[in-house]
C-alpha cells in the first residue's frame, strides 16, 4: 500500500491528539478495487499522539513521489457535498476541480 496522506487530528478537531494516516493499493489499476470502501484497497489508521511524529520530507535523496503538498483542514457546513464544495470555494477563493452541478 502506498502512503497518501497524514493528518494531525488536532487540526481537524481542537483537543484531539494523534495522527490519521491514509494508504491506497498501488498495484495494477482496478486490481485492488480501491473504489470499494470495504474491499481492502484503501486503509486509514489512527495512531496515538505518542506513536509516531508527523512525517517530513528528507532534505536530501529521492522520494517516490514527483511532488508533495500540504493540506489544511477546513470544516464547511452544507446540506450536501455540492453545497459544501461551493461554500468552500467561496470562503477560500479557490476554484472547484469540476463544474458545479
Amino acid at each position: 500500500m502506498q502512503f497518501l496522506a497524514q493528518i494531525r487530528l488536532a487540526d481537524a478537531e481542537v483537543g484531539s491528539a494523534g495522527l490519521l494516516s491514509v494508504f491506497m493499493c498501488q498495484n495494477e489499476p482496478g486490481f485492488c478495487d480501491e473504489w470499494d470502501a470495504a474491499a481492502g484497497g484503501n486503509k486509514a489508521f489512527i495512531f496515538g499522539s505518542d506513536a509516531t511524529p508527523v512525517a517530513s520530507l528528507p532534505d536530501e535523496g529521492v522520494t517516490m513521489l514527483d511532488e508533495t503538498s500540504a493540506i489544511r483542514f477546513l470544516q464547511v457546513e452544507g446540506d450536501d457535498y455540492l453545497e459544501a464544495r461551493d461554500r468552500w470555494s467561496g470562503e477560500t477563493g479557490r476554484s472547484v476541480p469540476c463544474p458545479a452541478r
